[in-house]
Formats: structure tokens, sequence, C-alpha cells
């Protein structure tokens, strides 16, 4: 008797029977019939199925994960899985399956990172907070300005979200923090 629908896990083979599919990592060799179920193999090297499937023949793995293209490979071909491709460290995928890596922004002055760099997502960068600053450009955080007195120093100048107090010329500053200049740090 023919069928027009089958069940979850199943297929409609040649013969209009309802067919088991083969697991992840073989793929069909032959359909049922009346007196056999059907007939899976295993899939050579270089080749996967990843689901129960109804396939003549095994996907190819992934060739080339490229550092020309800046990526890396982050998993092996397997039976059961195709190879992951990822990015080099200072770049992200722009899709889940990697196809192309563009490079992770960098915080401006003045900002830092509150994320870093994902496999598809880029750095996440934030202002810095009253009492930090950033003076690169970079994939760092914000740094905390140097309170003075625990240096056993006197507070001259505050800092900005992107530098610390400039030099003074009679004067060591060690971000905003003075000593009377007598050589390099003591007299």
């Amino acid at each position: 008797m023919a069928h027009t629908n089958c069940t979850d896990g199943k297929h409609l083979g040649k013969n209009g029977q309802c067919c088991d599919g083969c697991p992840a990592g073989q793929y069909k060799l032959t359909d049922c019939d009346s007196s056999k179920k059907t007939m899976c193999a295993k899939c050579g090297s270089g080749s996967y199925t990843a689901t129960i499937n109804y396939l003549s023949k095994c996907l190819q793995c992934k060739k080339d994960c490229s550092e020309v293209n800046n990526h890396m490979r982050v998993k092996e071909c397997t039976t059961k899985d195709d190879a992951v491709c990822g990015c080099v460290s200072g770049f992200y995928c722009t899709e889940e399956k990697c196809e192309h890596c563009r490079p992770a922004s960098h915080c401006a002055l003045g900002s830092g990172v509150t994320a870093q760099a994902t496999h598809t997502k880029d750095t996440l960068c934030a202002p810095c907070e009253d009492g930090t600053y950033s003076n690169k450009s970079d994939f760092s955080a914000c740094l905390p300005h140097t309170r003075c007195e625990n240096l056993g120093r006197e507070y001259e100048t505050s800092g900005t979200l992107k530098l610390m107090p400039p030099a003074a010329t009679s004067y060591l500053i060690v971000t905003g923090c003075y000593l009377p200049a007598c050589g390099q740090d003591s007299c």
C-alpha cells in the first residue's frame, strides 16, 4: 500500500513506502521495500552528514579555513559534523557559518572595551566613566586615575577621560601627582 505522508524520521521511498532515514555520519545506499529496511553506509574521510538524512551521498567537508582570509580552523571535520572555521585574533565572523572575517573595532580615545569581540560580534565600547581614562585606541578597558595620596604624593591636576595631565616643567608629574623635581623620583 502506497503512503503519501510519512511520520517523523521516515521518508517516502521510490516504491511509495515510508522508509527510515540514515543516522548522522551515514548516507542512504538503497531505499527500503516490503522485504528490507533502508540500507545505509558510513561517510568516508572528508565527508559528513550531520542529521538523520535520505541523501544518496555524504556532504563534502569544508576544505579551507585560510589565514589569507583571516580564518583559522576551530574544529576538524568528522563523519557527523563539518569542519568549523573561525577568525584569527582581532577579527570576528560576519555570520554564524563564518564565511567572512571582519576586523574587530578598536575603542577610541576616551572609550574602553565593555565586551571583547566574540565569534560573531564586534567589540563593544563605552565612554570612560568619571575617574577613569583611556589614552589608547585599542582593545583595552578604561583605567582608573591614580590616587595621589596612595603614592604619598600631592594632587595637582585632574585627569580627563582621554588623558592624564601633561607633565609640568618644574615638577615631576605622575598621573596628576607631583614631587619637587630633584632627580628622578626623589631628592
